[in-house]
């Protein structure tokens, strides 16, 4: 029987959710091995999921000095050797989660039956495989008309959305929690533990160190034990926070960073009642275990990639995001969150004036995740959720909407005459097409499926083409017609 192959050599946080795909993957297909092909940095992550019975690590590193240097020929020759092993089995399935033209070449090298996410036909060709992952792909055109989290799309994508359980490894660590306690010096009652994170890997997700001081100065006076978290290269900044604290509170604050390897992080998350954090790899960790968040969103969206599971809450500085997503400067909002402000969210759950505050929850026919306010109003990118399931997950929508005459005339002209002068003017008609669908996502997905058809058969091309252009025009019109909201009032 041939085994099952997800590919996400990707950072530490996404192959966590990506790692939580292949678990609904095994639940639905038990049957059959599961195998994990991730990067360097996450290399013993999958070790925490017992279905996963086979890892390949890839060499990230060494593709990129191929890239660095221009030597493309070298790397592909490279690629093709270290995966003859991967190429001399066939899988079941294979999906490639990995949005990188390396994930795409990769992919290709892997004979399977079933294939979904990034491809090349015949090696030349890129391809998207999958009407969600069409989406996923398409969402940095317009963020505010995505409505799903990451990981509800990629189990769209294989149609296992009934098998993700949220916090799969919350009851994980409930037998072997004495270990991890006396390596951490963990004495205290669980609810006596909060842990913090005050690092990221953007300065537009890092709320001031000054701030932080303040926050765990309350929460110490507050009879918390702070356990603080850390990459390696935020040491300094750790211990910077540390000299800020009061000298007689140090046995009060366990200064882990830099201490524990990626793979440890949830079994010690296990041992704390709350984790603090902006978007970083910890937070992924603790919505695996359970462990509530208080999440400090800058200019990421939390829909896409905040915390999976019930129980989380999330401050945003940006309801509606800027045309460019600023990671690498400080975002200016932060300074207006008062460490008094999130110390009340904390302690009494009383929301900060001036932020938007959302509480993670489950949609209540569909096993996804939304955001509600704490008024119980899902959040604006949601309100047509059940709408956007339905174009996404529907194989043929009710609207038979047929396509513009201009437009059906010059695929009639290519279907009778395949030469490849024709396709210029059907080329400029879908460029219009473009210019008045301005970053709209339908619009956007569709570009990304008509380009990852094969060019060769010119006539299939054509054929193909136009089915996909079809495609759009009803979910065009589907998404226009009104239609009922998650809340029950029509859009």
């Amino acid at each position: 029987m041939n085994p099952n192959l997800i590919i996400l050599p990707y950072n530490p946080g996404d192959v966590l959710l990506g790692l939580q795909l292949a678990l609904a993957v095994s639940r639905a297909d038990p049957q059959r091995e599961l195998y994990f092909l991730t990067g360097q940095e996450a290399h013993n992550l999958p070790k925490l999921f017992p279905c996963i019975n086979k890892t390949w690590i890839l060499p990230q590193s060494t593709l990129k000095a191929f890239d660095r240097s221009g030597k493309t020929t070298e790397g592909f020759n490279f690629l093709e050797e270290w995966l003859k092993s991967l190429s001399s089995q066939t899988f079941h399935l294979t999906v490639n989660l990995y949005q990188d033209i390396w994930g795409g070449i990769l992919h290709s090298y892997i004979p399977s039956q079933i294939r979904v996410g990034l491809d090349f036909v015949c090696n030349s060709t890129p391809s998207i495989r999958g009407r969600a992952l069409e989406h996923c792909l398409a969402i940095p055109t317009n963020r505010a008309q995505n409505p799903f989290h990451v990981l509800d799309l990629w189990a769209m994508s294989v149609n296992v959305q009934e098998f993700i359980h949220p916090a799969p490894l919350k009851n994980t660590y409930a037998r072997t929690a004495q270990p991890i306690r006396e390596k951490w010096n963990l004495k205290l009652p669980k609810e006596n533990y909060f842990a913090i994170q005050p690092g990221a890997a953007w300065p537009g997700k890092m709320w001031p160190a000054s701030y932080w001081a303040e926050l765990c100065n309350m929460l110490i006076n507050d009879n918390k034990t702070l356990v603080c978290l850390g990459a390696p290269e935020e040491i300094e900044k750790c211990q910077a926070l540390e000299k800020l604290l009061s000298p007689q509170d140090s046995d009060k604050f366990i200064n882990v960073c830099g201490r524990t390897q990626l793979h440890e992080i949830p079994a010690l998350l296990s041992q704390v009642s709350q984790l603090i954090t902006g978007d970083t790899y910890a937070m992924h960790a603790a919505a695996l275990v359970g462990t509530p968040c208080v999440c400090l969103f800058g200019p990421s969206n939390p829909i896409e990639t905040g915390p999976y599971g019930p129980g989380h809450i999330i401050i945003q500085t940006h309801l509606r995001y800027p045309e460019k997503l600023a990671f690498e400067t400080p975002d200016p909002r932060w300074i207006h969150l008062a460490p008094s402000a999130l110390y009340q969210l904390i302690k009494a759950g009383k929301p900060p004036n001036g932020f938007s505050v959302w509480y993670t929850s489950r949609h209540p026919t569909l096993n996804s995740q939304i955001l509600l306010s704490a008024q119980g109003e899902l959040h604006p990118f949601q309100v047509q959720y059940n709408l956007w399931n339905n174009i996404l997950t529907t194989p043929e929508l009710l609207n038979q909407i047929e396509l513009p005459e201009e437009l059906k005339d010059i695929y009639t002209e290519c279907l009778i005459n395949t030469e490849s002068s024709k396709l210029s003017r059907l080329l400029e008609a879908e460029k219009s097409i473009g210019v008045k669908m301005s970053k709209n996502l339908l619009w956007e997905a569709c570009v990304l499926g008509i380009s990852s058809l094969p060019l060769h058969p010119l006539g299939n091309h054509i054929l193909l083409r136009k089915k996909r252009t079809e495609r759009f025009f009803q979910e065009y019109h589907y998404s226009s017609t009104p239609h009922l909201t998650l809340a029950g009032t029509n859009s």
